[in-house]
């Protein structure tokens, strides 16, 4: 069984209203509607997410570099010594 952590919820009257009447048309408990929301809530956040080294660098010219790759690649590189 999960564990479960007890906590407490500032909610606007207008949204608890609506929740609970939710609940009740399930026939469900106040605590497994709002449990089941922030759960879904949590997997979309986490799919939304952008991974973090994302924008790090910068890019060369707009959009191209998957068409220069080789001259993008090879820049910086002198041909006799390298890197």
């Amino acid at each position: 069984m999960t564990r479960k952590a007890r906590t407490t919820l500032l909610i606007d009257d207008a949204v608890l209203v609506e929740i609970k009447g939710i609940a009740r048309a399930r026939e469900r408990t106040l605590t497994e509607v709002v449990s089941e929301a922030l759960a879904e809530y949590a997997v979309r956040q986490r799919s939304q997410s952008l991974p973090s080294f994302t924008g790090v660098g910068a890019s060369r010219g707009a959009g191209k570099v998957s068409e220069e790759a080789e001259d993008v690649l090879g820049a910086d590189i002198d041909r006799r010594e390298g890197w």
